[in-house]
């Protein structure tokens, strides 16, 4: 039997981890049990020779590509910002935190800048510490993307 070659091998595994994402993004297994399995059919493969070993290789690889996404993508702290916001309902929040860098001007500038939306404006990055998104402070984590329009905001880095 011929052996498969390297670059056919690197292209069968990188099929099975991207199996292993649309797993993960669209089914809703527990991340246990994709973890687990994962980790079992890789150590089963140490056991095994020949064609079920690539298989038991293939099989680790989507499980463990599945518990990745749920782990790097779904998951997010307590405390994340994101939880205070209602999903697809616009939600008046108020972000209290730490200002990380210097408001930088993004002007209408350039070839295209007679057809350019809005107005100029500033923006920077706020570490979030709390908000309000009703009657209630609550502490949370994150980074928030601040946009002011009109004169320059009052702020530094550090604030």
């Amino acid at each position: 039997m011929e052996e498969p070659r390297p670059a056919r091998r690197a292209v069968v595994a990188l099929a099975f981890v991207i199996t292993g994402l649309l797993i993960g993004r669209s089914a809703d297994a527990p991340l246990p049990v994709t973890l687990g399995l994962g980790v079992a059919t890789a150590v089963a493969a140490l056991f095994v020779q020949g064609r079920l070993r690539a298989g038991a290789l293939c099989m680790a690889c989507a499980l463990l590509a599945a518990s990745w996404w749920s782990v790097r993508i779904e998951m997010r702290p307590r405390d994340d910002l994101s939880r205070a916001l209602a999903p697809g309902a616009p939600t008046l929040v108020r972000v209290e935190g730490v200002v990380l860098e210097r408001p930088v001007a993004r002007e209408r500038a350039g070839r295209f800048a007679p057809w350019a939306f809005g107005e100029a404006a500033h923006r920077f990055r706020l570490r979030a510490e709390r908000a309000r998104a009703g009657d209630a402070w609550t502490a949370v984590s994150g980074v928030v993307y601040v946009r002011v329009r009109g004169g320059t905001p009052r702020v530094r880095a550090g604030d």
